[in-house]
C-alpha cells in the first residue's frame, strides 16, 4: 500500500519525466487511457497533452520555499519526485538538500538523513545576529561565546574577542566531530 502522500514509481515513471544532473521534472504524453473516466478521453487527451505535455512539473514554489505540484490528487515535492524517479524508492525518513537551497533539485544535492542530520543542516534562524551557527554575543563582557548542538547537548567551546576567531573555532570543531556545516558557513 502506497502511502498517502506518494504515488506508486511506475505511474511515476509514465507520467514525469526528469534530469537529474539539472535537477528539471516535466510532465510526459498521457494518452487516452489516463481518461477513462471522461465522456471523451481522445478529446481529454487531446486537451491535456496541449496544456501540459513537456512543460515543467513540480514548479509551485510553497510558503517554505520549496517546490511542489499535484499529481493524481496528492500533492507531491519536487526533490522527492526526483529522488523516486532516480533511485526507485521514496526516500525515508528526511531527503536534505545538501547545499540549503530548498529549490536545488539536484540528484547530488539531494541525500537521505535522519532528523538530527537535517536539523543540523537548516537555515541560520532568522534572529541569529552573528551569521554563525552556535556563535553569540555576549553583552556583559562584549566577547562571542561558542555553544555547538551535539548528540542532543550544548558542547561550550569558549568565548573569544572576534567573531572571526569564534566562527574559526565552531567551524573547525564541527569539522573534528563531523557533523555538517550550515550551508552559510561554507562562504
Amino acid at each position: 500500500m502506497t502511502p498517502k502522500n506518494e504515488i506508486a514509481i511506475p505511474i511515476l515513471k509514465l507520467t514525469v519525466g526528469y534530469n537529474p544532473v539539472t535537477g528539471e521534472l516535466w510532465w510526459l504524453k498521457r494518452g487516452p487511457h489516463w481518461f477513462t473516466n471522461t465522456p471523451d478521453p481522445e478529446k481529454e487527451s487531446k486537451r491535456w497533452n496541449t496544456r501540459y505535455e513537456g512543460r515543467p512539473a513540480f514548479n509551485t514554489k510553497n510558503a517554505y520555499g520549496y517546490l511542489c505540484g499535484r499529481h493524481s490528487g496528492v500533492t507531491l515535492y519536487a526533490h522527492r519526485v526526483m529522488w523516486a524517479l532516480h533511485k526507485d524508492e521514496w526516500p525515508y525518513p528526511f531527503l536534505d538538500h545538501i547545499n540549503g537551497c530548498r529549490n536545488d533539485n539536484r540528484i547530488v544535492n539531494l541525500r537521505i538523513v535522519d532528523r538530527l542530520s537535517n536539523n543540523r543542516n537548516a537555515k541560520l534562524r532568522y534572529d541569529n545576529k552573528t551569521g554563525f551557527c552556535g556563535v553569540t554575543l555576549d553583552k556583559k563582557s562584549g566577547k562571542f561565546r561558542v555553544n555547538v548542538r551535539e548528540g542532543g547537548k550544548q558542547v561550550y567551546l569558549g568565548r573569544f574577542l572576534t567573531l572571526a576567531e569564534a566562527s574559526a573555532v565552531a567551524k573547525d570543531y564541527r569539522i573534528k566531530v563531523g557533523i555538517h556545516l550550515p550551508y552559510r558557513d561554507w562562504e
